[in-house]
């Protein structure tokens, strides 16, 4: 029995489940594959910022003198500005290290993505994909789901802006109530808005991906008129995609809090590994979502696949 209302997104990842088994071994592949490299640079990251903590840390403990044995007749500032300049040179190293843990995993859930959304268009109505069409057609297709991804970013920046107005009764009245009911009324509205435009950003991408010609705002405005009437599964999608990320983001504060760093990252790799299996469901649904929209409106998606054109077809047995 179909569900309504609130609950039909419930359909939605019903199908992103059905979906998963077929193509399997290449879907396995391409999670695998991506995991492995998600993990490994998660590990890489975590041991990185525990041994640059640990030399700061021993750096800032040398700038404090042990009083019981401080001589100031022997005080040399030019071993002071050495240890300040160490530290200096750790906090560069720190951020670099960071930006590049960002670059490599957006790299990394990027391409994830795009492979994701093939393999489950084709299995969405029973095709098979080699895995050579399946690089062929990432390699050559990549360009317009990035730049669509960065015109979402670029909207993603501007909603930042919807906080700011509820700053306004904080300067006129500053108080801890106030200000306590401005947070609060921002978070809500922002969240709000946040997941409503999502719907139509993850959807875009996948617009990007299957459809010939179509990226950047010419996407968002595809994906804006196939979502109308649909836009309910997509928000609720969302909600709870996003419920479970914060879970999983609470357990491992908690676990960072009670065993310490190194057993936050041991816990952090399975953490990270089951975060990334729910965005390939994540990913799967709004590919299934994408189908329902087209269905929707009367339209029958097609996929240029490199060496052949398939058009998203159920397989006729005879």
């Amino acid at each position: 029995m179909e569900c309504n209302g609130l609950f039909s997104f419930l359909v939605v990842i019903k199908e992103a489940f059905q979906i998963l088994p077929k193509n399997g071994k290449l879907m396995a592949l391409v999670t695998i594959f991506s995991l492995l490299l998600t993990e490994i640079t998660f590990a890489a990251f975590g041991f990185s910022i525990i041994g640059l903590a640990q030399d700061m840390a021993s750096a800032a403990k040398s700038l404090v003198p042990d009083p019981s044995s401080f001589d100031p007749t022997s005080f040399d500032p030019s071993k002071l500005q050495d240890q300040l300049r160490h530290i200096q040179q750790i906090v560069a190293i720190l951020y670099a290290v960071e930006i590049a843990f960002i670059l490599v995993f957006l790299v990394i859930s990027f391409i994830t993505t795009m492979a994701t959304i093939l393999v489950a268009a084709v299995s969405r109505v029973g095709n098979t994909l080699s895995i050579k069409n399946l690089f062929s057609r990432v390699a050559g297709t990549w360009k317009k789901p990035f730049l669509t991804s960065i015109y979402a970013a670029i909207q993603a920046l501007g909603l930042l802006a919807v906080p700011g107005i509820f700053a306004v009764p904080v300067f006129m009245y500053p108080n801890v109530v106030t200000v306590l009911i401005a947070v609060l009324f921002a978070a809500v509205v922002f969240l709000i808005f946040y997941l409503y435009l999502m719907v139509i950003w993850e959807l875009a991408i996948v617009v990007s991906v299957l459809e010939e010609g179509c990226y950047g705002m010419v996407a968002m405005g595809k994906a804006s008129e196939l979502v109308k009437g649909q836009r309910l599964k997509g928000y609720m999608l969302n909600l709870s995609f996003l419920l479970l990320s914060l879970i999983l983001f609470a357990i491992y504060q908690v676990i960072y809090r009670l065993k310490g760093p190194s057993s936050a990252i041991i816990c952090g790799l399975f953490l990270v590994g089951f975060s990334y299996l729910v965005k390939i469901l994540q990913v799967v649904a709004y590919t299934v979502l994408y189908f329902h929209c087209k269905k929707q409106h009367g339209e029958m998606p097609e996929i240029d696949i490199g060496v052949a054109k398939y058009e998203l077809l159920p397989k006729t047995y005879t």
